[in-house]
């Protein structure tokens, strides 16, 4: 029997700082919706962080003819990645750096963590390994 539950963090919302007279204002700054939802993660202690995407599963070498889909990227291999420059800034990084501290987090204190990037449409077949990229220690 599967057991979960659905978390969501969205982006948007105006982020604030409070001064030393406890008064708040706005300030500019991105709050980014996958770095959220692993922070989300880590506090609840979750086993899982999946993070939905318009593609079913990360690529390298993306839109290029030697493009390859990716099923399973280890720590090592997703810094790796990202040292060549692999993930676009403002599409896949944050969503794998997300992912990797997440799973980083949740080894450290002795959890099980593990990521999960795919479509909304494909979710159920990669929960069941067909598709998506899984991201672990």
């Amino acid at each position: 029997m599967r057991r979960g539950a659905v978390i969501a963090c969205g982006g948007g919302g105006i982020p604030v700082l409070v001064d030393e007279h406890q008064q708040i204002s706005g300030v500019e700054a991105v709050i980014d919706k996958d770095l959220a939802s692993a922070l989300l993660a880590e506090q609840l202690g979750a086993d899982l962080l999946l993070i939905p995407t318009g593609v079913e599963q990360v690529a390298i070498n993306f839109g290029k003819p030697d493009q390859r889909w990716l099923d399973t990227l280890s720590l090592a291999e997703a810094h790796e990645l990202i040292t060549q420059n692999q993930f676009g800034a403002g599409s896949m990084l944050p969503k794998v750096e997300a992912i990797m501290r997440f799973v980083t987090h949740s080894r450290s204190n002795g959890g099980h963590g593990k990521g999960l990037i795919t479509s909304p449409e494909a979710i159920k077949r990669a929960l069941d390994h067909k598709t998506g990229t899984w991201i672990t220690q």
